[in-house]
């Protein structure tokens, strides 16, 4: 059975500081949510939250700024109220799935599992902030092919990239582990992207053909300038694996800068 415990502990929450959430290893994680309130308000998040690091045995899996996550929420039809901030190891909208499952972050025989909130200075020096929390988890494990326990783990790193205008290749996405997504955070529209991968194309599609495409599978592609879904359809087996070379080959609007934010699966944290 799945259990929902309030977080307890949360320190140094305070303007400009780094507050600290210490969580048990043993369970298997599948979401932790934070309320965020200025003066007993609940604000929103990211104008208190600048970034949040998570690292599991002191190594950070995933570093992204709280907008940003904020943001892929909202691309998985999932978009957090005001003052809230979810972060999802196992998505929700994959809940009718097993991938629901799949995907949860078990932490049985790691070492530590901490959670940094980075907070902002607020316009106010005697504004006070409050955090509270909680955490989704069970006891469960995933069995591999031999009965085995089988760690998969979605992490989030970020490449940037500065584009010009017209095509530009992108080729130094990471494909130590197999990707699910990336997400192109950029100010003007990304009209046409064309993947290929091992001298394969994987994937083309105009910045409207994608849209049309996650938006089936209810995932809402005007979030970001473009999103690159190999698992669009929800199933995280359907992962883009890459033995040699990969490319990503972007039609920007404009020159300008892009975040590259890449979801891939581990098989464990230690590969992260």
């Amino acid at each position: 059975m799945p259990f929902i415990n309030r977080i307890t502990g949360i320190t140094g929450v305070a303007q400009g500081g780094t507050a600290l959430v210490n969580l048990d290893v043993g369970p298997r994680y599948f979401t932790l949510k934070f309320w965020v309130r200025v003066n007993n308000v609940l604000t929103l998040a990211s104008s208190v939250i600048d970034s949040v690091r998570i690292k599991v045995n002191e190594k950070t899996v995933r570093e992204l700024s709280a907008a940003r996550i904020l943001a892929i929420n909202a691309f998985n039809g999932t978009a957090d109220a005001a003052g809230c901030l979810s972060i999802h190891f196992a998505e929700p909208g994959r809940a009718d799935k097993q991938d629901e499952v799949f995907t949860a972050w078990d932490t049985n025989g790691e070492n530590s599992f901490t959670v940094e909130l980075v907070l902002k200075n607020l316009a106010e020096e005697t504004d006070v902030i409050r955090i509270n929390g909680l955490k989704f988890f069970d006891f469960g494990m995933w069995r591999g092919p031999n009965g085995e326990r089988q760690k998969n783990i979605v992490t989030q790193k970020v490449l940037t990239e500065g584009l010009t205008a017209g095509q530009y290749d992108i080729t130094k996405i990471p494909t130590r582990n197999p990707l699910l997504r990336v997400h192109f955070a950029a100010a003007n529209p990304i009209t046409y992207l064309e993947v290929d991968a091992d001298g394969s194309r994987v994937w083309e599609a105009s910045d409207v053909e994608a849209q049309s495409i996650l938006g089936n599978y209810g995932l809402v592609g005007t979030t970001f300038a473009y999103t690159y879904a190999a698992d669009y359809r929800e199933q995280v087996t359907d992962f883009l694996a890459v033995q040699k070379t990969v490319n990503f080959r972007a039609t920007s609007a404009a020159a300008q800068p892009v975040d590259c934010i890449i979801e891939a699966l581990s098989p464990g944290f230690a590969n992260a």
